[in-house]
């Protein structure tokens, strides 16, 4: 099957389509290992967690598929694409000036087209993910251009 597959794509095709192959998979284990870990939370830590307060950093309450994976820093980074950096505030510290726009912002273009900030950042670090393990299987060019396999197998030093 791999033969037939390797004469439809050619060399790089079938690299990029193992490539994508395994990419599904190992996310498929590491969300499915969230999600077992979330279900043998104790009822106290899981209560914590997954309570939304209406007015915090969260825009709304994560969709139940996503919930276990809302965790540290996406409250921030959802808070961002949602509604931008906050005023100053001489009360309170500003923590969201430490995270860079970019992200948020491929967020919020997202959440137009998909209708969820929460999904939209989901499939954003996902593409982002495979696109960089696709690049660096493939041998793509850094922008100095050296190879990466050059550099995997010792050529450059």
């Amino acid at each position: 099957m791999l033969l037939a597959v390797r004469r439809r794509f050619g060399a790089r095709g079938t690299a990029a389509l193992l490539v994508l192959i395994a990419f599904a998979l190992t996310r498929a284990l590491a969300v499915a290992a969230t999600h077992l870990g979330a279900a043998t939370m104790s009822p106290r830590k899981h209560q914590d967690w997954s309570t939304f307060i209406p007015g915090g950093l969260r825009p709304e309450q994560p969709p139940p598929f996503l919930l276990p994976l809302q965790r540290w820093d996406a409250d921030f980074y959802l808070a961002l694409a949602e509604s931008g950096y906050p005023p100053p505030d001489p009360a309170r510290p500003v923590y969201h000036l430490g995270f860079f726009p970019l992200y948020p912002l491929a967020i919020r273009a997202m959440a137009a087209a998909v209708g969820n900030f929460f999904w939209a950042a989901f499939a954003i670090s996902n593409l982002c993910a495979n696109q960089h393990k696709t690049a660096a299987i493939l041998g793509r060019r850094y922008s100095f251009g050296t190879e990466i396999s050059d550099l995997l197998s010792g050529k450059i030093i």
